[in-house]
């Protein structure tokens, strides 16, 4: 510090390992009155941002709750603070006596709908009678337990890339509490945050709001953009989240995600989607339910519907067997592509003819070519907000050339090999998915 700075002090911060987060609902009003609605779990999240919340915590000890609560009340009592806000601790999961204060903010979060859920407070109503002069009651004792699940746009298999699109298809789930900022026809663009839903569970005790989140989640549909539902299920159902021993760090120890192949029955419903659209020219490609649509057509459906996935892969659909059916939504997309979903898991299938199979195979055959391919390609719909090469620069291998913006996050396109590279895009220029952003020429390519 001395040699770089000229100056040799230093600032020490206390390393947390397990950190866990936890922050308090409190109100205040113009008549000196401060109160806190119990505290919440926000300790499930991901480059700081949070994925699943409960309200009460995953069973702190009640002297820790206590001097959580007290602490965030005084925190507002000292700036005479009015209207709703958040004060956010962290708290040694391995030394759980041991709490640290993080930040207030001053407003209501995301995550406030499992806080009404367990107090039955309308919470945007209560600020709206502070903000008018009114006295705020003392707080209702805090009952059962409620789970909030935020669903992004965004694909977890991909390193939680962000998904655009128009949502062919929004079916929420019954029976819960859901929140959404999206339906069928809905744009999602990469100018906002990608969250797009919150699905939240309530139930007496911890392990039943779980498990209904979880089935919630199954029930959930969302066609047209990728989305972390299945993923969101995994989290429901991993052992240390359903005992309660959480920190910041343990989706992290998850990843990287298996992709999984769609099952049996999404490939036999993407073949019937195909199927119905060739019959009736696509002019109805939005259908609730696949089970209606099964039936092959005798002397007109082919036997097998190759598809290809997202990841390149080719997958062949046929009918599917009796007694190997599981509920499968299905929408056709302006592409041609099939997106599926069944059990909070979808995928994005696009049908190709024996032509188009023929041309892979042929491709196949020069493994070097396709090992060189030329083009860097988009990982995600955005905004070309970087580049940082010139037209005619040479390059090496992994060397960035572009980054692309969407959903608050930037992610570099790099080079594939090295060569010359041409740039097909400039600062500013919005891209699709897979678009070509730059050529990386070599002799042998030229």
């Amino acid at each position: 510090a001395a040699s770089a700075f000229g100056d040799d002090a230093l600032i020490l911060e206390r390393l947390i390992r397990r950190p866990r987060h936890i922050e308090v609902q409190v109100f205040g009003d113009v008549h000196g009155t401060v109160i806190a609605l119990g505290e919440r779990e926000c300790t499930l999240q991901r480059r700081h941002q949070k994925v699943i919340e409960e309200a009460p915590s995953a069973g702190i000890p009640g002297e820790t709750r206590n001097r959580l609560l007290t602490a965030a009340i005084q925190a507002a009592e000292s700036v005479s603070y009015v209207g709703a806000g958040t004060v956010e601790f962290l708290i040694d999961a391995d030394a759980p006596e041991q709490v640290f204060f993080i930040e207030m903010n001053t407003r209501l979060q995301v995550e406030h709908p499992v806080t009404e859920e367990v107090t039955g407070l309308d919470l945007v109503a209560l600020q709206i009678r502070v903000a008018e002069g009114g006295r705020l009651d003392q707080p209702p004792p805090v009952r059962g337990h409620a789970v909030e699940a935020r669903v992004y746009a965004e694909s977890p298999e991909r390193g939680f890339l962000p998904s655009t699109g128009r949502v062919l298809l929004f079916d929420p789930p019954q029976g819960v509490r859901v929140d959404a900022a999206v339906e069928t026809g809905s744009e999602v663009t990469g100018f906002y945050d990608p969250m797009i839903a919150k699905v939240i569970a309530v139930a007496s005790d911890r392990q039943t709001a779980l498990r209904r989140l979880d089935e919630a989640l199954a029930r959930t549909v969302v066609l047209g953009v990728d989305t972390n539902i299945a993923f969101l299920r995994t989290l429901c159902r991993d052992s240390r989240v359903m005992a309660g021993d959480l920190d910041t760090g343990l989706i992290d120890t998850l990843l990287p995600l298996r992709i999984e192949h769609p099952t049996t029955s999404m490939l036999a419903a993407a073949r019937a989607g195909v199927l119905r659209d060739s019959v009736s020219g696509s002019d109805d490609r939005n259908s609730r339910r696949a089970g209606a649509v099964w039936a092959a057509r005798s002397g007109v459906a082919p036997r097998e519907i190759a598809f290809l996935t997202d990841q390149d892969e080719l997958l062949f659909a046929s009918e599917a067997p009796a007694g190997h059916r599981q509920e499968v939504a299905v929408a056709t997309d302006g592409d041609g592509a099939v997106w599926v979903s069944a059990d909070g898991r979808s995928a994005r299938l696009r049908p190709i003819d024996r032509r188009q199979r023929m041309q892979r195979r042929l491709q196949a055959r020069d493994e070097r070519a396709v090992a060189t391919g030329p083009d860097a390609r988009a990982p995600m719909p955005g905004s070309i907000v970087a580049v940082h090469v010139a037209d005619g620069d040479p390059v090496t291998a992994g060397t960035p050339i572009v980054s692309i913006e969407a959903m608050k996050m930037e992610h570099p396109v790099l080079a594939p090999h090295d060569g010359v590279v041409s740039l097909l895009v400039a600062v500013g220029d919005q891209v699709r998915r897979d678009q070509p952003v730059a050529r990386v020429t070599t002799e042998e390519n030229r």
